[in-house]
C-alpha cells in the first residue's frame, strides 16, 4: 500500500509539469500559429464591433505575448512544486533546475517552430518565455512558505505517520 501511494505521489507531482511542457510543444506546430489565435481573438472580439483592424493586429501581438510569458510562468511554477519534493532543503538548486528545464522547453519550442512552415521560431521569444519563467520564480517565495511545523517533504516520501515520528528514529 506505501507503494502505491508514493507512486500516487510522484505521480501527482510530476505528471502536471510534463503535460503542460507538451501542451506547450503542441502549441508550437500548426495548433499554435498566428492564424488560429487571430481566428480565436476575432470570436473573443465579436463583442466589440468598433474596434480597428489596427487595434485588432495590436490585440493579437500583445495576446501572443501575454501567452508566452504566463504559459512560461506556469511551467516554472509546476517545475518548481516537482522538484522541491525530490530535492528537500536546496531551494537554490530546486529554483535553478526548474529554470533549467524551462529554457530547455522554450529552446525545443523555438526550434521546432523555425522547422515548420507555418510558424518561425524566435531567439527573442526565447529570452520572452525566459522572463514569464522568471516571473514564475518571483511567484515562489509568495505561494511556497513553509508552515512553522510542517514535515520535510522527505518524510511524506518515506511514509511516516507523523514527521516528529520520524525524528525520533
Amino acid at each position: 500500500m506505501r507503494h502505491q501511494w508514493t507512486y500516487i505521489r510522484f505521480l501527482s507531482h510530476w505528471w502536471p509539469p510534463v503535460a503542460w511542457g507538451l501542451a506547450i510543444l503542441a502549441f508550437s506546430g500548426h495548433l499554435g500559429a498566428s492564424s488560429n489565435t487571430l481566428a480565436l481573438l476575432h470570436h473573443l472580439l465579436d463583442l466589440f464591433p468598433s474596434l480597428s483592424p489596427e487595434a485588432i493586429a495590436s490585440l493579437h501581438v500583445a495576446m501572443r505575448k501575454v501567452g508566452h510569458l504566463t504559459a512560461y510562468a506556469i511551467l516554472y511554477l509546476l517545475w518548481y512544486r516537482a522538484l522541491r519534493f525530490h530535492l528537500p532543503g536546496r531551494p537554490w538548486l530546486t529554483c535553478l533546475a526548474a529554470f533549467g528545464l524551462c529554457a530547455l522547453i522554450a529552446s525545443l519550442d523555438e526550434s521546432r517552430q523555425a522547422l515548420s512552415q507555418v510558424r518561425h521560431g524566435s531567439v527573442s521569444d526565447v529570452w520572452l518565455d525566459l522572463t514569464g519563467a522568471a516571473l514564475g520564480a518571483f511567484l515562489v517565495p509568495g505561494l511556497w512558505r513553509p508552515a512553522k511545523n510542517s514535515p520535510p517533504p522527505a518524510a511524506w516520501d518515506r511514509g511516516e505517520k507523523s514527521w516528529q515520528e520520524g525524528r525520533r528514529h
